[in-house]
Parts: structure tokens; sequence; C-alpha cells
């Protein structure tokens, strides 16, 4: 019964699951260093794709905390359970004007949103 508890606690996390419906989808970027790289997000997962040498990983999203604005971007960390079992966290600032973009927070390059025919949101 206790672990049971346990169980059901850590994977409900003590906020919402579910991403701000304005970053939902799929993000390309013209960075070389990642532009054969996707970025997804769906209501319960994260899908990241690692180049071409490897297939995309999935994360289950565990808890989305929205966060102060910085600088005219709006910002969350996003819980997510790796591969392994433990749990990992990541930033990401975004904008949806002019025209939907996010950043993770680590880094510098900028992702745009696709459409399912694979052009960018405008």
């Amino acid at each position: 019964m206790v672990l049971v508890v346990i169980t059901l606690s850590m994977s409900c996390g003590s906020g919402p699951t579910t991403p701000p419906a304005e970053i939902l989808g799929r993000w390309v970027t013209d960075a070389p260093r990642h532009r054969d790289r996707i970025f997804e997000i769906r209501d319960d997962v994260v899908i990241s794709g690692t180049g071409k040498f490897s297939g995309p990983r999935l994360f289950t999203l565990i808890r989305v905390e929205p966060r102060p604005d910085q600088a005219g971007w709006k910002v969350c960390r996003f819980f997510y359970r790796e591969d392994n079992g433990t749990v990992g966290e990541i930033a990401l600032r975004y904008k949806t004007e002019p025209r939907p973009m996010l950043r993770l927070s680590d880094r510098a390059e900028f992702w745009l949103r696709i459409n399912d025919q694979g052009e960018q949101d405008a």
C-alpha cells in the first residue's frame, strides 16, 4: 500500500502537467549545430530528436511550472522522467509575437514552430 502511494505522488508531481497551449507543437532551428534536430512539445511528453545518428527521445512530463517573465519572454520549467527513471529539468523561454519562438534557457539559438506540412508558423 505504501509503495502505491509513493508511486502515485511521484508520478503526479505537485503542479500542472500540461504545458501552455502557446508552445505545443513541433519546433525547428536554423542554428548549424542543431539544424537536423527536432523538438516537439505535447500535452504529456517532450520529444527531442538528437540528430541524424540517433532517433528521437521521449520524455514524460511530470510537472510544468510557470516562472516570472524575463525581458519580454514567458518562462516555464519542465520536469520530466529520464529513460533511467530519474527526474530531469529544463527551462524554456517563449514568445508568441511577432511569431511563435522559443529558447532553451541555457542556449542561444531560437526555435520556430512549424505546422504539419513542415512550414514555419507565421
